[in-house]
Formats: C-alpha cells, sequence, structure tokens
C-alpha cells in the first residue's frame, strides 16, 4: 500500500508539472517592439558576436521587426568587414530589411566589393527587389533574349 501511494504522488506531481508547463509555454507572448529596440541596440554595439546574432535574428523575424535604425549599420558591415561570410551576412540582412534605402545602400557599396560570388548574389538581390518593385506597381516588361512586347506582336 505504501509503494502504491509513492508511486500514484509521483505520477501526480509529473502530470502537475507537465501541465504548468504547457500552460506556461502557450502563454508565452513576444513583444517584437522592444525585441525590435534590442536588436538595433546589439547592431549598433562594438562586439561583432553580437551583431552577427542579431542580423541572424533579423533574418529570420524580418516581418515582425522595424530596424530601419540599424540599417546604416548593417550596411557599414558590408562595406567595411574584412571577412566575406560576414559581408555575405550583411548583405542577406540588407536585402531582408527589404527597404528602399537598404537596397540603395547595398547598390552604393556593391562596385567595392571584391568578391565575385558576393557581387553576383548582391546584383540578383537588387534585381529582383526592383522587379517586385514593379510589380507592385503594375508595371511588366517581357525582356527575354532581349525580345521586347512589341517584337513579338
Amino acid at each position: 500500500m505504501k509503494r502504491f501511494k509513492v508511486i500514484f504522488s509521483t505520477l501526480l506531481i509529473m502530470a502537475v508539472m507537465s501541465q504548468t508547463s504547457l500552460l506556461m509555454a502557450q502563454q508565452r507572448e513576444v513583444n517584437w517592439e522592444a525585441f525590435s529596440v534590442n536588436i538595433v541596440k546589439a547592431i549598433k554595439s562594438d562586439n561583432p558576436g553580437l551583431q552577427q546574432s542579431a542580423m541572424q535574428r533579423i533574418i529570420r523575424y524580418a516581418d515582425k521587426l522595424d530596424v530601419n535604425d540599424a540599417v546604416y549599420d548593417i550596411a557599414n558591415i558590408f562595406r567595411f568587414d574584412n571577412n566575406p561570410r560576414v559581408r555575405r551576412l550583411a548583405m542577406v540582412t540588407l536585402s531582408s530589411i527589404d527597404t528602399d534605402k537598404s537596397m540603395e545602400y547595398l547598390s552604393k557599396y556593391l562596385k567595392y566589393e571584391e568578391e565575385t560570388s558576393i557581387k553576383k548574389q548582391a546584383c540578383c538581390i537588387i534585381a529582383l527587389h526592383d522587379s517586385l518593385k514593379k510589380m507592385d506597381k503594375g508595371e511588366y516588361f517581357v525582356d527575354i533574349n532581349n525580345h521586347t512586347e512589341n517584337e513579338e506582336r
């Protein structure tokens, strides 16, 4: 009988603990405004590891964040960092932010880039941004192998 009580008590405690943890996990909400402010602070810090972590978070949660205040700092990382991997991370971060200002910095600093793979990827990012912007305005173009829509008619 004593053994039954110990087992029953243990199972009861485990059930209560698992239910409590599930309820706490469901109630957790993210304050995206505060998270955005902290990400901007991390980008503006002098710690490269913190900056890289912040850029990874911007890429992952770009649709929920407002990090326009960090665009200049990320562009400077893209322009001046010695590590090509960090420059690529900054480039992808700027494309994830996807504002006219971020694309302007990307195209402005592209002429200083020496890595051909980064240059090619940046050109594709800028071209995609421009074409999506034109599509949003209702403009379209057909330019496959230097044919225009008027030549096809």
